[in-house]
C-alpha cells in the first residue's frame, strides 16, 4: 500500500463518543491516527466532552478538542488553524453537519482537504431532512434541495457508509445512482481478536447455573426500542429459569424509561437486570466475554460476536424484541426493520441446546462477525474527493442554515425526533 504523509490530519465532525457501533469506529480510528502521528481534531461540545468515553482517549493531550456549535447554533463554529502543507480528511455523519463542515473546508488553505459524509443509518430525520416536514410543500422543497446536494456529493466522491444497506437506502430515497458501492463501505480498523476455546467450553457447561444475556446500545427510542421488549421477555422467562440475568450496556435519553420499566418488575426479576452505563472498550469486551448470549443490532452486536458469543440480530424501530436467528444464518439482518420472531424463541433455543451446539454457535458467530473482514485502518485517508474545495455554494449554505433553524424549532417545540 502507498505510504501516507505524517502531515495527515483527521477531523471527526461527530460530537458524541459513547456506546454504539458508530462511536466504536471513531474511537478506534482516532486512536490509530494518534498512534501514527497524525493530527486528530474532534469537533464536539462541552457537555459531550464531560460525558464521552473512553476517558483515556478524551484526556489524551494529543487529541485536539474544538468546541463547535450545535442545535440552532450549528453553523456558529470556531475556526480551525492549519499549516499549508497539511493533508486533511474530515468525516461527518449528518447532512447539516457536513454542510457546516464545508465552511471549514472553504476557509482552509492547505495542501489537500477531503470531506466525507458517512451514512450511519437507513432512516431518521437527521439523515433525511425532508422527513422533518411531513408531507406538504416544505417536505417537497427540502427533498428537492437534498436531492440536488446528494447528486453533487456523489459526483464529487463525498459519500461513504458503514454498510451497503445505508447506500441503498440513500440511493432509493433520493433517486440518485450511487456508483461503486463496495468501495464506499468503511473498512475495519482492527485485526481479528484471539479467542480462548476453553472459555467457550466452560460457558457452555455453566449455562444451567448461570445464563447471562447481554445487549449493548444507545437508549434511543424507537430506533432501539427492542430493549424494552427484551426486558419484558426476560421478566417472563426469569420465573421459569432462575439462572437468567440480563446486562444492559449503554446510555441515552431513554435510560429513565428503561429503569422505570425495571422498577415495576418483582424484586427477584429487577435485581437480575444490571445497567452498566457506558464502558471502556476493554471493559465492554470483558462484559461480552462473560456473557452467554448477545442480543442487539448493527455494530454493537458484531462487537459481541467478535468475542465469540452466540449472537442474535433483532429488529430496529420496534418496541417488541424480534429476532432473525443466529448471526451466522442472519448476517444480512443486522440492519433490518422487517418483522422477526419473538426473541423468547432464540433464548430458549440457546438454553436448551447441547454443549456441542453452543460451542458451534459461538465459533460461528465469531467467524460471521469477521465475514468479508477487510481491514484497512487508513482506508479513509486513501479516499479522495474529485476536488479539494467545498462542494456547497454560499446560497446552498444559507438555505442549510434556514433548514437547521426550522429543524431545531420542530425538535424543541413540536416534539420532532432527529433519529426516528
Amino acid at each position: 500500500m502507498e505510504q501516507l504523509s505524517n502531515k495527515k490530519t483527521l477531523i471527526v465532525n461527530y460530537s458524541g463518543l459513547k456506546i454504539g457501533g458508530i462511536e466504536i469506529f471513531f474511537v478506534k480510528l482516532m486512536r490509530h491516527s494518534l498512534d501514527k502521528g497524525y493530527r486528530v481534531i474532534w469537533l464536539t461540545n462541552e457537555s459531550q466532552i464531560e460525558e464521552a468515553f473512553p476517558r483515556d482517549l478524551i484526556e489524551d493531550k494529543r487529541l485536539e478538542k474544538i468546541i463547535s456549535g450545535s442545535g440552532r447554533r450549528l453553523f456558529k463554529r470556531r475556526s480551525v488553524t492549519f499549516s499549508h502543507d497539511e493533508d486533511v480528511t474530515m468525516l461527518s455523519c449528518e447532512p447539516l453537519h457536513f454542510i457546516a463542515g464545508e465552511e471549514i473546508r472553504r476557509k482552509a488553505k492547505v495542501e489537500s482537504f477531503f470531506h466525507f459524509l458517512i451514512l450511519p443509518h437507513f432512516t431518521g430525520n437527521a439523515y433525511y431532512l425532508e422527513r422533518y416536514f411531513g408531507n406538504g410543500v416544505l417536505n417537497r422543497l427540502c427533498f428537492k434541495y437534498m436531492k440536488k446536494l446528494v447528486s453533487i456529493w456523489e459526483k464529487e466522491g463525498c459519500i461513504l457508509a458503514f454498510s451497503k444497506q445505508h447506500l441503498d437506502a440513500y440511493e432509493k430515497n433520493y433517486r440518485v445512482t450511487i456508483c461503486d458501492k463496495n468501495n464506499k463501505v468503511l473498512k475495519k480498523i482492527e485485526e481479528r481478536r484471539d479467542i480462548e476455546k476453553e472459555r467457550i467450553v466452560n460457558k457452555s457447561q455453566e449455562r444451567k447455573n448461570k445464563f447471562s444475556i447481554i445487549t449493548c446500545s444507545r437508549f434511543d427510542f424507537p430506533h432501539k426500542g427492542y430493549i424494552l421488549g427484551l426486558i419484558k421477555t426476560f421478566a417472563h422467562l426469569k420465573g421459569h429459569y432462575p439462572e437468567l440475568n440480563l446486562t444492559i450496556v449503554g446510555y441515552g435519553e431513554g435510560e429513565k424509561i428503561l429503569k422505570e420499566e425495571v422498577a415495576k418488575l418483582p424484586e427477584g426479576v429487577g435485581s437480575a437486570i444490571n445497567f452498566t452505563g457506558a464502558l471502556l472498550l476493554e471493559e465492554l469486551n470483558q462484559a461480552f466475554e462473560n456473557s452467554t448470549l448477545n442480543i442487539g443490532v448493527a455494530g454493537a452486536l458484531l462487537a459481541g460476536a467478535k468475542c465469540a458469543v452466540p449472537s442474535i440480530p433483532v429488529r430496529h424501530y420496534s418496541y417488541n424484541c424480534e429476532g432473525y436467528g443466529f448471526l451466522e444464518d442472519a448476517r444480512s439482518m443486522c440492519l433490518s426493520s422487517e418483522e422477526g420472531q419473538p426473541i423468547e424463541k432464540y433464548i430458549l433455543e440457546t438454553i436448551q441446546m447441547t454443549d456441542e451446539e453452543y460451542i458451534m454457535h459461538a465459533l460461528a458467530a465469531y467467524e460471521s462477525a469477521y465475514e468479508s473482514h477487510d481491514t484497512d485502518p487508513d482506508f479513509v485517508f486513501r479516499k479522495s474527493n474529485a476536488h479539494s474545495n467545498a462542494t456547497t455554494t454560499l446560497i446552498q449554505a444559507i438555505i442549510a442554515r434556514v433548514i437547521n433553524l426550522a429543524c431545531w424549532f420542530l425538535v424543541r417545540f413540536k416534539g420532532a425526533k432527529g433519529y426516528e
